[in-house]
């Protein structure tokens, strides 16, 4: 695939600073590269691959120039270093623990070719248990049951593709969980307390719904909501290789069966929170010990998890995550070329080239702006910081504490709005106040039309990456309000308005 034409514009835009030829590396991707920091099927491909060049680091297709081969598989790398021997490097990365079952660092071919390696077993690929945690989109509210109340009762959800039996031995231990996950779920399924969901089973075993052209993981919850328990297993069993499994159990409401031993998810959630089947020895016993729980167990076993969740959720930074695991490569990359530059970047990369902007001006920018109230730590015409066109991640307006506080911006004519972009305070978590906003619109300052509604509370980020991006395709105002709808404090970085005029 030719890399699109912003790419190649902002790689011109690299040598245009005359660094020295011997700082640039270019990497080529070989094969299947999909779900990886490599992919091109990503949303922010443009920014991942501005964020690489930073570094001096450019991706291309062009195998003949390039510096480094990557790739999910090794067999590919292995056959591409036949053909350019040590004249090229060769780097597999991989977050799928059975894509490749190396558990050294590098691996040298008698071609005199070393491929190095960052995947789930060298601790490359995962440095902690939340990889997957971007499914949780909203603060998880406590349940309070008074029975097992859900059309399935008691009975246990396990949705898996059905596969023979992988061992995988290291240090002597067999790591993989896909035998004992089924062994469990046919055992269950046999005495009517399991109900398998998933391709490849035997005849009969398993349910496989219809998607209704929803996600795979939309259908995946809608089937978690019947139920109270989820038979949520890995396929591997090692250190942080914590996948989407257990946060859609928790989003979906259901008690994760686990297993906790061998791996690091106890850095993370405390005992007796899931079902540990590490404590069980055999699918008997945990089904009885189901059976026998009351919903008081349930609902504080649940409540744990739900409390881990929450606190990672407020926690979390998809753009330092993100850029961490990018960085990482970087380092590798720059290690194994010899081509170790220094810590700081080559080359500064501003916010709106990490956060692809909407074509257009900002139509917000220096008019004049208003608030509610004001705070005691409010400065003065602070209301038209918030559209000068600086973000620090601190606040630019306060207003006092009262019911329904806003702030408004006056566009000083009548726009088509396309896009309204707000960047929320992220230097503390005061951030979370802005859960309930909402955005009006208005064409005269006096009637306001409602045209969004944070009704998920989601906490809108700010220049960490994921500010609140609202896009329409033909609101008409002159005035945009945004407003929160409970007693507290509004307080933002910077509100941008995107449009053109009537």
């Amino acid at each position: 695939m030719d890399l699109s034409s912003e790419i190649v514009k902002s790689q011109k835009d690299i040598l245009r600073h005359n660094f020295s030829k011997s700082r640039i590396i270019k990497v080529c991707r070989i094969g299947h590269m999909q779900y990886n920091p490599f992919s091109v099927k990503v949303k922010n491909y443009g920014a991942r691959c501005k964020e690489f060049m930073r570094y001096g680091i450019i991706l291309t297709d062009d195998q003949e120039d390039c510096d480094v081969f990557v790739s999910m598989y090794f067999d590919e790398l292995a056959k591409i270093s036949s053909q350019y021997n040590d004249s090229k490097k060769y780097l597999l990365w991989t977050h799928e623990p059975r894509f490749d079952t190396n558990f050294t660092k590098k691996v040298s071919l008698q071609n005199n070719v070393d491929i190095h390696i960052m995947n789930v077993y060298t601790g490359d690929a995962y440095e902690n248990n939340y990889a997957y945690t971007f499914w949780l989109k909203s603060i998880l509210e406590p349940v309070s049951y008074n029975n097992f109340s859900r059309p399935k009762y008691k009975k246990i959800a396990m949705i898996a593709t059905y596969k023979e039996n992988q061992p995988l031995v290291k240090d002597g231990i067999n790591i993989d969980l896909c035998k004992l996950r089924t062994e469990i779920a046919l055992r269950g399924h046999e005495f009517g307390c399991i109900d398998i969901y998933g391709p490849g089973w035997p005849e009969n075993i398993a349910t496989n719904p219809h998607q209704e052209k929803k996600h795979p993981h939309l259908v995946k919850l809608d089937i978690l909501n019947q139920y109270h328990f989820n038979l949520c297993f890995e396929n591997t069993n090692f250190k942080h290789y914590c996948t989407e499994k257990i946060w859609h159990s928790l989003i979906a409401g259901c008690l994760p069966i686990y297993y906790g031993k061998g791996n690091a998810i106890y850095d993370d959630f405390p005992k007796s929170s899931f079902l540990d089947y590490s404590d069980f020895n055999s699918p008997d016993v945990l089904m009885d010990y189901i059976n026998n729980m009351d919903i008081k167990e349930f609902n504080l076993r649940m409540n744990l998890c739900l409390e881990v969740a929450n606190n990672i959720y407020t926690k979390k930074n998809w753009a330092s995550t993100r850029l961490k695991r990018l960085h990482s490569i970087i380092s590798k990359l720059q290690t194994i070329t010899g081509n170790k530059g220094e810590e700081e970047p080559i080359y500064e990369i501003s916010l709106e080239e990490i956060i692809p902007q909407p074509s257009g001006q900002n139509i917000a920018l220096n008019k004049p702006a208003q608030q509610s109230s004001y705070s005691k730590w409010s400065q003065p015409n602070e209301s038209s910081r918030a559209v000068n066109g600086l973000k620090n991640g601190g606040y630019s307006f306060c207003t006092g504490l009262e019911v329904n506080p806003w702030w408004q911006v006056d566009l000083e004519n009548t726009y088509t709005i396309t896009q309204v972009r707000i960047y929320n305070r992220c230097n503390n978590s005061s951030a979370e106040r802005a859960r309930t906003l909402t955005l009006l619109f208005s064409t005269d300052g006096n009637n306001w039309e409602q045209v969004y509604s944070n009704d998920e509370k989601l906490v809108p980020g700010g220049i960490n990456g994921q500010p609140l991006i609202v896009s329409f395709e033909s609101k008409i105002a002159g005035y945009v309000r945004i407003q929160l709808n409970e007693k507290t404090y509004l307080h933002l970085d910077e509100i941008e308005v995107y449009g053109s005029a009537i």
